[in-house]
């Protein structure tokens, strides 16, 4: 019975088309096979002695599938995008790094020397090669003493927040952690760990540290290529263990290339539903359950003229790493920093402009695109493939089988007299200030999509999030899935949460109605309390009186839903209770209004996003309009005591 229950099933095989003896297997685990919150366990139990069976030439993992039950144990980012950006106070581009070069031999004064030189030059980070770690020329505790101060010297400079990713990798755990500690104790913003050759444990350890102590947590990648494990599956794994930023390739320097592949798993790193699309290499739907993003970081071959396809390929929530893009200029460090920082807020100026640019970039075919993004290096792996599947409650991972087959189909020549990058400059406008701070008006900057919800980002925190909770599901346009299943899913949910407030409404009244002393109020507001300062007597009369005297006897001012409901119009208990009912009945309503958002007769796209959510904005104001018309019938009655009150008053 355990074996039949524990063991894992090869589900599917799929032959991979044009190959003999190549296949993609799809096999499950039970979960209880995998220990909570450890991801060297689930790699030990997946990857572990498969890979030296002999009746396979090849195995590689391409993907696998994370329950969200066992993605819940996980904490995953020590912080994650958003709470970086607060930390950095910087929003609206992406971040700027260079990894300072020669990566061995300079002394630490000379290397905290280059961090400040890049740091004062307009970079966001400057790093730690994978390799500098404490080697007689420089040891750690130096080089970290010498890059603090570079770091605090260039943020009095420029009034930016700054940082280096000090290497904290060591060959144990504990002198990671100390090495940790230190940084903490200087003040400095972020470390850096190399997680393959490090390993998960003291990775998931060092995420945990960096969480409870407010550091960032850079990731390095070393041994990623063409190994037994794709890097989409490191990249989930990485988000599981924990880190703020990795390494992902960057299509079009001399690192990883292929543009759909990679943008596949940096979608694994930032998004939190990531749909099946086998076309980008994502065998499974994985769902993160609101874990923390990590940042992507593009490094490895990347220079100033890549910076418009960078930012088109990357977007805002990235890293732009570049070595000897920044090092190598002729004036030196600080002014290869400047053009870097210069040609990046210009391509973001011109995208957010809506400007067309035109590229053209050093290969042997040169291609122009109105996005000015060109793929230059589009490589195809080939080979036996071999992968898992997935049932619900089970862990699910596709494994590659095959001898790996390089093929890079584009190769960068070095014909550099077609390279141009024109960005044209704004048209000249004339502008007459009436106030020392004009706010520009642009109806066509704030029809763009996602325009409101990038300018309230850079608000205060405490606003941030209420804006992205609820402005952002109502922005169509800035939806990339299906906007009609997305549709459905916002209206839907405001119904139900008006089935909610109007079953809570109910209770109120029903309750009002059988326990309270309203009618015994209505009769002598002045003298009889009402039933609430029963049972909370501190508040009432002693309140009026700390605030207009002893002895005065006026209307209890705590008498809350009582005057609410006398508002309303509402004079004995009967009223109560019918109140109650019809407030239920609306609440029947909004949850057969919201169920039906799904049911197969709902309306299509357009009635969503023209008639319906205009429909609720002109019934919300009419509601609000009657409510207070009624209220001041009511109102408007309590003075007449005549016979023809029955005529006009009900």
């Amino acid at each position: 019975m355990s074996l039949d229950r524990y063991k894992g099933r090869c589900y599917d095989l799929e032959p991979v088309a044009g190959e003999e003896n190549q296949y993609i297997a799809y096999v499950a685990y039970p979960l209880d096979l995998f220990e909570e919150g450890s991801v060297t366990n689930m790699f030990t139990s997946i990857v572990g002695n498969v890979f030296g069976f002999k009746a396979l030439r090849a195995l590689r993992l391409e993907d696998l599938r994370i329950p969200t039950s066992y993605t819940k144990t996980f904490q995953g980012p020590p912080h994650g995008i958003q709470v970086e950006r607060d930390k950095l106070n910087k929003y609206g581009r992406p971040l700027l790094g260079c990894t300072i070069k020669p990566k061995l031999g300079l002394s630490a004064k000379n290397y905290g020397r280059a961090v400040y030189e890049c740091l004062r030059g307009g970079l966001d980070f400057t790093k730690d090669d994978e390799n500098v770690n404490s080697q007689p020329f420089m040891r750690w505790r130096d080089r970290f003493l010498f890059c603090a101060e570079g770091i605090y010297k260039a943020q009095a400079e420029t009034g930016e927040i700054k940082g280096h990713y000090l290497n904290a990798t060591a060959g144990t755990c504990e002198e990671m952690m100390k090495r940790a500690v230190f940084a903490r104790e200087l003040g400095v913003p972020i470390v850096m760990h190399d997680y393959l050759t490090g390993g998960f444990t003291a990775n998931t350890s060092l995420a945990h540290y960096c969480r409870d102590n407010g550091l960032l947590l850079h990731i390095h990648r070393a041994m990623h290529a063409n190994h037994g494990t794709h890097f989409r599956v490191l990249a989930k794994a990485l988000r599981m263990s924990g880190g703020d930023h990795i390494h992902s390739g960057t299509v079009v320097g001399k690192l990883e290339g292929e543009r759909d592949i990679t943008l596949g798993f940096v979608d694994l790193l930032r998004d939190d539903f990531i749909e099946k699309d086998r076309s980008r290499g994502i065998y499974f739907t994985q769902n993160w359950v609101s874990l923390p993003g990590v940042i992507p970081v593009a490094s490895g071959g990347i220079h100033v003229w890549h910076m418009p396809a960078l930012t088109e390929i990357f977007g805002d929530d990235s890293v732009l790493q570049f070595g000897e893009g920044t090092l190598g200029h002729p004036w030196g460090n600080a002014p290869g920093a400047v053009a870097n920082r210069v040609a990046l807020e210009a391509c973001v100026k011109a995208r957010n402009e809506g400007r067309r640019r035109t590229l053209k970039y050093w290969s042997t075919k040169p291609e122009l695109s109105d996005k000015g993004v060109m793929n230059l290096l589009s490589p195809e792996v080939e080979g036996r493939k071999m992968i898992v599947a997935h049932r619900a409650a089970t862990l699910v991972l596709p494994i590659y089988l095959a001898p790996l087959e390089e093929a890079v189909a584009g190769q960068l020549g070095n014909d550099k007299s077609q390279d141009s990058m024109i960005i044209r400059s704004p048209e000249p406008e004339v502008k007459i200030l009436v106030d020392r701070d004009p706010v520009k008006t642009s109806f066509e900057e704030w029809s763009r999509p996602d325009h409101f919800s990038r300018t309230i980002a850079k608000g205060p925190d405490t606003t941030t999030w209420i804006w992205n909770l609820h402005a952002d599901a109502h922005d169509f346009d800035s939806h990339s899935s299906d906007l009609e299943e997305i549709s459905r899913k916002v209206f839907s949910a405001h119904f139900g949460q008006l089935s909610i407030i109007f079953l809570w409404l109910s209770g109120m009244y029903f309750h009002g109605a059988r326990f309270s002393n309203y009618e015994a109020w209505l009769s002598d507001p002045t003298h009889i309390g009402p039933s609430a300062q029963v049972v909370w007597p501190i508040v009432g009369q002693e309140i009026l009186n700390g605030d207009v005297g002893g002895g005065f006897r006026g209307i209890q001012i705590t008498s809350g839903f009582f005057q609410i409901w006398r508002a309303s119009g509402i004079t004995n208990e009967l009223q109560l209770y019918c109140t109650a009912i019809g407030a239920l009945i609306f609440a029947s309503l909004m949850l057969f209004a919201g169920w039906f958002h799904y049911h197969k007769a709902a309306p299509k796209l357009a009635w969503f996003q023209d008639v319906e959510s205009m429909l609720n904005h002109h019934l919300a104001g009419n509601c609000g309009f009657f409510g207070t018309s009624h209220s001041c019938i009511y109102d408007s009655c309590d003075g007449i005591d005549t016979p023809e009150r029955s005529s006009i008053c009900p």
